[in-house]
C-alpha cells in the first residue's frame, strides 16, 4: 500500500494555530512513516513571540498544537489537540546550533542547525507524544524554527 498524501495534508490543516506575525518565529515538525499495511504521521506546529533577532537564551509560552493520524485496517484515524501555554525553552549551544526544549503536555528536548534559513533537526514521534495508541511510527521527521 502506497501512502496517501491527502490525508496528511489535512492533517496539517488540523493543527494549525494564529498565523506568525513579522518579527516573530514558526516552529513546526513532521513524521511520516510507513510499515506497510500500517501507515502513520505526526505534526507539531507553533508561532513563538520572540522580536528580532533569536537571543541566546529564550524562554515562553505558546499555543503547540499536535497531530497524529493513524491508518489501520483501511480507515484513518486523526486526533489532534492544541496545548495552550505550553512552555518553550529555547537556548543556543554553540555558533549554529540550539537546543528547544518542550515542557508540559509534551516534553522533549529538539536540536537544531542554522542551515542558512532555519533552524533544523531530527525527532520522532514516540510515546512522549499524545495519541500514540497502537501506533507504528518509525524513522524520524524533520522540525524547523524559521524566522519571519
Amino acid at each position: 500500500m502506497r501512502f496517501r498524501a491527502v490525508p496528511v495534508l489535512a492533517l496539517v490543516g488540523c493543527v494549525a494555530v494564529a498565523p506568525a506575525q513579522r518579527g516573530k518565529y514558526t516552529f513546526g515538525g513532521t513524521v511520516v512513516g510507513t510499515l506497510d499495511p500500517v501507515q502513520d504521521a505526526c505534526d507539531l506546529l507553533a508561532w513563538l513571540p520572540i522580536s528580532g533577532q533569536l537571543p541566546a537564551r529564550w524562554e515562553g509560552s505558546t499555543t503547540l498544537g499536535f497531530a497524529r493520524s493513524q491508518y489501520r485496517a483501511g480507515q484513518w484515524r486523526m486526533q489532534d489537540t492544541n496545548f495552550i501555554d505550553h512552555r518553550v525553552t529555547i537556548t543556543r549551544s554553540g555558533g549554529d546550533t540550539i537546543l528547544l526544549t518542550l515542557s508540559g503536555p509534551i516534553t522533549a528536548v529538539l536540536v537544531g542547525v542554522w542551515n542558512g534559513e532555519a533552524f533544523r533537526g531530527n525527532w520522532s514521534c514516540d510515546l512522549r507524544f499524545p495519541f500514540h495508541g497502537d501506533t507504528a511510527m518509525g524513522g524520524n521527521g524533520l522540525w524547523d524554527l524559521l524566522p519571519y
